[in-house]
């Protein structure tokens, strides 16, 4: 006779088997409804702006007759609503657009992180051989050292046997010990590299794993047709910045001025070989003129404070203490007025062939033709944008009362029809690095200087000639005169521009008087008291300046600044 409990259980089993294969209930035999579709799209292009990028996505799909719900996902979180733009190509009309944001699927996972999973799975599958290798010759150890007696107790055993017994025992010890540290040593690198490789992909994993945008399209078609949406929106948190790179070959040749961008971005969606284009367009600014608005002004009339009590919940001290807000005192009889809201924060080939370059009337677009791959969150990818030959002329600038080295200077010219933004420089000459400099496109010269380093060919040196330089007393003053001799060497195989600057001091008390006494050829600024003068050197020529002049002050003074 059959257990209860055994026809219990029969009797479940077949009831569960039954709801299963019933028509409608199965999750395999569900149909999906054919007019919701997840479809895929492709990031094919971005323009960047200072702080700013658009984004375009294409989707391709196909669509049955009605009204289909297109979503589209994988997008950035952060994507602008109010910028949201999609057309079509195809016999569809487009009804509605919404975008939302998904916080259960996490973005798709890139191909450095399956890169780094792969190399993680290989680094842990070693390491468990390896802990299995160091568990079966701890076993072997163990096994030999339980199995030391060699003879039996009514039996000896012969010397040569016990010979051989212990050269066994010593040489497989001796073999098991040394596999055991060698498998100890690559248990820590494998140990160190499993590790190394978890901390980045958990890192990359935590950009990942963010919420991410999507849109949803309402299309209606008249039949079956195949479809392609474009969608364009922007986004914040990515932006580019100028950088350059100046290459002077020789003080005869122009100079090569290389055109380059950082580009940037944290969006949540990694940029994989788009095409870019950088624009010089800041659309936080906005494009809507300013307009003035009147400007009055009267006199201030204090309002007398009123007294009341001071008790725990009133009084003047501490009304006027909640009637300020923001550090504004507010008369506590105004209506109360709501608080504006924060604002939002916000000589091979290069690239620089493949740029097509746009000039509009307020803005510069530079279409770069080869794609690129700028990961988000990232650090800043440099990307080659455009190059020119600039006109520039060569000379050495000295100021020997600051330094003794000569500095060679490229005067650039042309610069300002590039259309080009303020940035960093970095200046080269003869292919070696120099240094940093700046441009800054809101200079109103048409010339700009880069120092292409000391030159040591171009000896300078200024020294105090003591004979000149006195001090006496003239009635109630008192008169010092100084005196300087500057001397310049060329010792190049060519002819050198040189300027040379130094200065008189500038008095700015009655009592004191400034007189130049002699700098000949110097072209003297009266208002700074700089004095230049330009030379020119032949090969191995050597030149002399001489500076002189006196200051006068009443006597018992002491001069400052001097």
């Amino acid at each position: 006779m059959a257990k209860p409990e055994n026809s219990v259980k029969k009797t479940c089993l077949f009831l569960f088997l039954f709801l299963a294969h019933r028509p409608g209930l199965s999750q395999s035999n569900r149909p999906e409804d054919p007019n919701n579709q997840t479809i895929f799209s492709q990031l094919t292009h971005v323009t960047v702006f200072l702080n700013r990028a658009q984004l375009t996505h294409v989707a391709k799909t196909t669509v049955n007759a009605g009204v289909t719900q297109l979503l589209i996902g994988g997008l950035p979180a952060g994507l602008d609503r109010q910028s949201l733009q999609v057309s079509g190509r195809g016999e569809v009309v487009i009804l509605a657009v919404k975008s939302n944001v998904n916080y259960l699927n996490a973005q798709t996972k890139s191909g450095p992180v399956l890169r780094l999973e792969d190399s993680l799975q290989t680094a842990r599958n070693e390491l468990s051989n390896l802990h299995s290798l160091k568990d079966v010759l701890n076993k072997e150890q163990q096994m030999l050292m339980a199995n030391q007696a060699v003879g039996g107790q009514q039996t000896g055993v012969t010397v040569e046997r016990l010979q051989q017994m212990a050269d066994f025992f010593r040489n497989r010890l001796t073999d098991i010990q040394g596999r055991l540290i060698k498998n100890e040593q690559h248990l820590v690198k494998v140990n160190e590299r499993v590790g190394r490789l978890q901390r980045q992909l958990d890192e990359l994993n935590a950009k990942r794993n963010q919420p991410t945008g999507e849109v949803v399209v309402s299309v209606s078609a008249k039949s079956r047709v195949p479809v392609e949406l474009e969608l364009n929106y922007l986004v914040n948190e990515a932006g580019w910045s100028p950088v350059y790179d100046l290459r002077a070959k020789d003080t005869r040749s122009p100079v090569q001025m290389n055109y380059k961008a950082y580009v940037q971005q944290n969006t949540g969606l990694n940029w994989e070989a788009v095409r870019l284009t950088l624009s010089t367009t800041n659309p936080t600014l906005g494009g809507t003129s300013p307009t003035l608005n009147p400007q009055y002004v009267s006199v201030f009339q204090p309002r007398p404070m009123k007294k009341e009590k001071d008790d725990a919940g009133s009084g003047p001290v501490l009304d006027e203490l909640r009637g300020k807000v923001a550090g504004v005192a507010i008369d506590k009889n105004e209506p109360d007025v709501e608080a504006p809201p924060a604002p939002a924060l916000e000589a091979s080939e290069t690239v620089a062939d493949y740029t097509t370059v746009t000039e509009s009337a307020i803005a510069v677009s530079f279409d770069i033709a080869l794609p690129y791959t700028v990961a988000s969150g990232g650090n800043p990818q440099l990307v080659d944008v455009t190059a020119h030959e600039l006109p520039a002329t060569y000379r050495h600038l000295a100021v020997p009362k600051l330094d003794g080295d000569a500095f060679l200077l490229a005067q650039v010219t042309g610069w300002e029809k590039y259309n080009l933004l303020s940035g960093n420089v970095n200046v080269y000459f003869e292919g070696t690095f120099v240094g940093e400099s700046l441009l800054d496109v809101n200079s109103t010269r048409d010339t700009l200087d880069f120092s292409l380093g000391r030159d040591k060919k171009v000896v300078v040196k200024r020294e105090k000639i003591t004979d000149f330089s006195r001090r006496k007393t003239v009635g109630r003053n008192v008169l010092e005169t100084v005196a300087y001799r500057i001397t310049v060497r060329n010792t190049k195989p060519e002819a050198v521009q040189l300027t040379l600057e130094d200065q008189l001091p500038i008095s700015r008390d009655s009592q004191v008087e400034v007189e130049l006494l002699e700098a000949k050829e110097a072209e003297q600024n009266q208002e700074t008291g700089k004095l230049t003068w330009r030379r020119r050197l032949n090969p191995n020529e050597t030149q002399t300046l001489a500076l002189k002049y006196s200051v006068k002050y009443p006597k018992g003074k002491a001069l400052t600044g001097w």
